[in-house]
């Protein structure tokens, strides 16, 4: 029975972490109807960055995370502005197809100027402290990095749903055109989600860099998992996107405690299952 416990746990704490790729993912589909490929790679050189300060100046990934929340602001704006923004008027695949792109550039630059080297941060300020309950033993970096996502999921929640900014977002994602009727900007409130979204971006630099390595490579699994859990969520779904967060957490948790290496593949049976059962996702409508 502890086996099954720990692998619920983790596999919550896990989700919880992952989630906040795919509500970065999910404001921007949810707002602009754009699926950005290259999320998981701004992850990677979110925390590349905490991984510099750590290295270079010694700050502590909690240390660096308002610095990587606000650098992620800039890195969410800039992509907008640098590649999305001249597209405007285009096909939406054509926007999609610049931001596929970005993910191979940004994965090729990295490899070109870092190296292929993993990179991580061995000693935290809270990496030997642990919480035990039971047969479950958590280690304080994962619950601080579950709870920091959590917390932030929930403000850009309320941000979205319970501000005028946030309404201005909802409008536009409705019909742009007549929220500009009402003189609503649609270019800045798109700028404005993907600033929201390089929010997250940071965040999850940040909290990552606690309990992964980082590499160029890194953003393909975190994209992979951003991608199903904005599907299995509902598109444009804040807390649809947590949920599938959590339940392909703990899928792939039992499946690596009971399966060992089959841990992925019976997370995305439980994906297929539920797209089965509601096509539409979790929280999606038809």
């Amino acid at each position: 029975m502890g086996l099954f416990e720990s692998g619920v746990v983790s596999g919550l704490l896990v989700g919880c972490e992952y989630a906040l790729v795919g509500v970065g993912l999910t404001l921007i589909f949810g707002t602009m109807e754009l699926v950005n490929f290259a999320q998981g790679d701004l992850v990677m050189v979110a925390m590349y960055l905490v991984f510099f300060l750590w290295s270079g100046a010694h700050f502590d990934p909690l240390l660096s995370l308002p610095i990587a929340a606000v650098a992620g602001i800039a890195i969410g704006i800039l992509t907008y502005e640098g590649l999305i923004r001249p597209l405007t008027g285009k096909p939406v695949i054509a926007q999609m197809v610049v931001t596929l792109g970005a993910s191979a550039a940004l994965e090729g630059g990295a490899q070109l100027w870092l190296g292929p080297n993993t990179e991580g941060i061995p000693n935290t300020v809270v990496s030997g402290f642990r919480l035990t309950a039971g047969a479950v033993t958590v280690t304080a970096p994962e619950a601080i990095a579950a709870f920091g996502a959590v917390v932030c999921i929930a403000l850009v929640s309320y941000l979205v749903h319970h501000t005028r900014m946030g309404a201005s977002l909802q409008a536009v994602a409705q019909d742009p055109y007549a929220a500009q009727l009402v003189g609503i900007r649609p270019r800045r409130v798109f700028m404005l989600a993907w600033g929201i979204s390089g929010i997250t971006i940071g965040v999850a630099g940040a909290l990552f860099m606690q309990t992964y390595a980082v590499d160029p490579t890194v953003g393909i699994t975190f994209a992979i998992f951003g991608f199903v859990v904005v599907i299995l969520g509902g598109f444009g779904s804040i807390w649809g996107a947590f949920f599938a967060s959590l339940i392909m957490g703990v899928a792939e948790s039992l499946g690596t405690t009971y399966l060992s290496e089959y841990g992925l593949a019976v997370a995305f049976a439980v994906f297929l299952v539920i797209l089965v059962v509601r096509p539409m996702g979790l929280r999606g409508t038809s």
